[in-house]
């Protein structure tokens, strides 16, 4: 039987992203990551909402999340498991 149930959201968004390229978080991302998250349902109204999205995926250790030479502008990558390396 095939199911109707709606994707989730949070493995949509972290199969778009890639473990070794960083992705730029702009307006236009978090727009993106806003319609995503609310497809199913109104959750995220505001580019403050869709960035806290991306706060707790970092915090539960699903995406890395750091500030760029950028003031205010952030980049994301996904967390890559089994293949950390030393990097200072």
């Amino acid at each position: 039987m095939k199911s109707l149930s709606t994707p989730n959201p949070f493995k949509t968004l972290l199969a778009t992203l890639s473990d070794s390229e960083w992705q730029t978080v702009t307006l236009d991302y978090l727009n993106h990551l806003s319609r995503l998250v609310n497809e199913p349902r109104m959750i995220v109204g505001t580019y403050g909402d869709a960035f806290s999205v991306l706060e707790f995926l970092a915090a539960a250790g699903a995406i890395e999340l750091e500030p760029t030479d950028t003031a205010g502008v952030h980049k994301i990558r996904k967390k890559a498991y089994g293949n950390e390396t030393s990097e200072s």
